[in-house]
């Protein structure tokens, strides 16, 4: 403990707030003075940042390029990079994850294919799956032809993926384009799927209605598909009337089904696989770059596990402050400084290396964004609520201002958590993105007011306050 006390920023920040409560002692002026100065330094920091209402950017409408080796290399790359460093961090060994990037490394060299079907329910994606297994597969080898369930409903989400995981996709329609099989056929592309859209069930239309909606699905995906990628397809046409004349002069009229028309769509499907390669590239950088996430998200968990105790010490370093000072003002000061120190321990266990002053600019932020949240006040009510529930007798005047200090740096440091977790770990940031902090603070705050958490808070902090020094309430 003494190591942490003895960290500049901490016990120059703590020790100033003791000589302005002092001097208060002699003079009431000189408090309200500092009092007056922290609230109002406080404010000029929050002035400085509001919330906007932005809607989310729309993804951009262009037909993005095709993959090359060397895109998927690069994700591949910064995924190892990752990946090491996961392993030097972790406890536990991390071979599933070594096993899945040498796979996908290896991938690179594939020559087979996974063709996905995919569409909205009953738009023929079974009959055109057999009808091409029947008529063209048999010619081409080494592909295989799934068909993707329908996810076009939030519950069909995870259905979406199977068609991420294909290299090649054919996007089955039976008429005009939805707004909600554009959008699913957007995402396909951003995500840089190899997409060919097939109208089916076209043999319903007559020749002059069917090139109309042709046209206009094409008009539809202009900045998204190129046209010779879109088609139409007769998978299971229906059934006509066919007259034919007999020698006697009489007409005979019987209904038959006519062969399925896919020669479009095959025709396409050949000078697609005719080079394979890139589609199995595009399939690695999709592949790499979800493995990637995943690598970040248990590189998360392992330094989440390390950041508890911290933001948890440091609380308690607040709570002892806070509860030594009867100047609730100067409160605010203390726990600054303590908020500019958890800052930096935090960032270098994300290994962000923020600098001093960026640290405290980041914990003014952080106490600005608290002061325009109202979370301040909020917390005191929390924290006088659980207290009225408590069987302890033990009771001081500056409980409520420790318990309410050790409430607000934990959420600070739970905010930090989840702030430096989003941040790109190949290019750290060197500043913090206040708009992007005070989302996340308010949305951490709302998951931590649960009364159980604030009274298992104050059953702790009650046990630290009937402790002798403020060091044995951080201790414990």
């Amino acid at each position: 403990m003494a190591g942490t006390l003895k960290r500049p920023i901490l016990i120059g920040g703590i020790s100033l707030s003791f000589a302005l409560w002092l001097l208060e002692s002699l003079d009431r002026s000189v408090g309200e003075f500092g009092e007056w100065g922290v609230l109002g330094l406080i404010a000029v920091g929050a002035g400085a940042w509001w919330f906007k209402q932005r809607s989310p950017e729309p993804l951009p409408e262009i037909v993005p390029e095709t993959i090359a080796r060397s895109d998927a290399e690069r994700v591949l790359e910064k995924a190892k990079t990752l990946l090491d460093r996961l392993s030097e961090e972790s406890e536990t060994p991390c071979d599933d994850l070594q096993q899945r990037w040498t796979q996908l490394h290896d991938n690179l060299d594939r020559t087979d294919i996974k063709l996905a079907i995919v569409g909205s329910k009953s738009v023929g994606k079974t009959a055109l799956a057999k009808v091409l297994r029947q008529h063209w597969l048999q010619n081409n080898d080494r592909v295989e032809i799934d068909e993707v369930p329908a996810f076009f409903r939030h519950d069909e989400a995870d259905n979406l993926q199977d068609a991420l995981t294909a290299d090649l996709v054919v996007f089955l329609i039976d008429g005009d384009l939805t707004d909600s099989e554009r959008q699913v056929l957007q995402h396909l592309r951003q995500q840089r799927q190899t997409v060919l859209l097939a109208w089916n069930k076209g043999d319903r239309y007559d020749r002059p209605e069917r090139d109309a909606v042709l046209a206009r699905v094409r008009s539809n995906v202009t900045n998204l598909l190129d046209e010779d990628c879109v088609c139409t397809v007769a998978a299971a046409p229906d059934a006509i009337e066919v007259r034919r004349h007999q020698t006697d002069n009489t007409v005979v009229s019987r209904r038959e089904t006519p062969e399925p028309e896919i020669s479009d769509l095959t025709r396409i499907l050949d000078r697609q696989l005719a080079n394979r390669s890139p589609i199995v590239w595009g399939t690695v950088y999709r592949q790499a770059r979800r493995f990637k996430n995943d690598v970040k998200t248990r590189l998360n968990a392992v330094r989440r596990d390390r950041a508890l105790p911290i933001i948890t010490q440091y609380q308690w370093v607040a709570a002892a402050t806070a509860f030594a000072n009867p100047v609730p003002a100067l409160d605010l000061l203390a726990t600054g400084a303590i908020s500019a120190q958890l800052v930096l321990d935090l960032g270098n266990l994300y290994q962000q290396r923020l600098s001093l002053q960026q640290a405290q600019a980041a914990a003014g932020t952080l106490g600005g964004l608290m002061v325009k949240l109202g979370l301040v006040e909020l917390s005191t009510q929390l924290v006088s609520t659980a207290l009225k529930h408590n069987p302890v007798t033990f009771v001081a005047g500056g409980t409520v201002q420790g318990l309410s200090a050790a409430y607000l740096t934990r959420i600070a440091g739970l905010s930090l958590v989840e702030y430096f977790e989003q941040q790109d770990v190949e290019n750290p940031a060197t500043s913090v993105d206040g708009e992007r902090l005070g989302s996340i603070l308010q949305s951490v705050f709302n998951n931590n007011q649960r009364m159980t958490f604030v009274k298992s808070l104050v059953r702790q902090g009650i046990d630290r306050f009937s402790a002798k020094s403020p060091e044995d309430v951080v201790m414990g």
